[in-house]
């Protein structure tokens, strides 16, 4: 699955986490892009919310 690609993303993101369960989710973020990996975690049928903090 390729990544969550959010563009001019303003803000610095110190975590990711998954709001239902607390499980970390990896990221990476550039100058004004971030990048979420949802491949290592199980989604939702309804909705995966993802808590940026």
């Amino acid at each position: 699955m390729n990544p969550l690609f959010i563009s001019q993303f303003i803000g610095q993101v110190n975590t990711a986490i998954l709001f239902n369960g607390k499980i970390p989710v990896k990221f990476k973020q550039q100058t004004d892009e971030l990048f979420i990996y949802l491949n290592a975690i199980q989604l939702n049928d309804i909705d995966t919310i993802i808590q940026l903090n």
